[in-house]
């Protein structure tokens, strides 16, 4: 099938150990999108009574088939795990680059099970993944983590937690590219109940497509949209 890795990233921080979670096939087409093949894993994974801010809670990282093919307005990520504040299976979505470099990771999304043993940050540069010591990072903001982590990785993208999601207060957010948020469920409580302090991905993967100069010609045709009064409206005002 187009437009997919078929594959998702396996992460324990119990064990520290990552591998290639491979999805079956018909779940792509049974599923369409990142929120559906996260909430697939996710029934597949878990059995519903687990404590949002326990190590047996699972945050899945998604996204579609759209994320990573330079297509204007497809750059957003998914976050789908067990809410804090509801104890029950909620998903939150950010825009910015985070989505597109998860999409060309090699990876369709990113699955994470466990508690790490300290601070820890999980990075998956151009196919290379490890688990990093984040004591350093542990009390920074958001920003100041963006920041340091892009020192060290040039071209990446990040998202992470603040003291709030360090604290597992219930409603933290999750922030990418300088001020995107993946709000509302306070999945940053459960980055911060894992001990996780960040996600740092650069991808250089490109993702097989079907008709290229379709896509193309559909790219040129969104931006040309984008690029009008309708698109100037939605950049002042919202898309309220």
């Amino acid at each position: 099938m187009k437009g997919i890795h078929g594959r998702y990233l396996d992460v324990d921080l119990s064990s520290g150990s990552t591998a290639p979670y491979e999805i079956p096939g018909d779940w792509y087409r049974r599923y369409l999108g990142g929120r559906g093949i996260g909430v697939r894993l996710l029934l597949e994974e878990m059995s519903g009574r687990e404590d949002p801010l326990g190590p047996q809670n699972i945050l899945v990282f998604v996204t579609g088939p759209l994320q990573g093919s330079l297509l204007g307005g497809a750059g957003r990520h998914g976050v789908i795990s067990m809410s804090p504040k509801t104890n029950s299976l909620s998903d939150t979505y950010a825009g910015g680059y985070f989505g597109h470099e998860l999409a060309r990771s090699g990876y369709d999304g990113v699955l994470i099970r466990g508690r790490a043993a300290r601070p820890t940050y999980l990075a998956c540069i151009d196919g290379q993944v490890s688990l990093e010591d984040a004591t350093d990072l542990w009390g920074l903001t958001t920003a100041e983590t963006e920041m340091r982590l892009l020192r060290r990785y040039p071209g990446a993208r990040v998202t992470s937690i603040g003291v709030a999601g360090e604290n597992t207060v219930r409603f933290a957010c999750l922030i990418n590219d300088g001020g995107r948020a993946a709000a509302r469920p306070g999945f940053g409580a459960v980055m911060g109940s894992k001990r996780l302090k960040a996600v740092v991905i650069k991808g250089s993967t490109p993702k097989p497509v079907h008709a290229p100069e379709a896509l193309a010609r559909v790219r040129r045709e969104i931006v040309s949209r984008l690029s009008d009064d309708e698109g100037k409206d939605m950049r002042a005002r919202g898309t309220a």
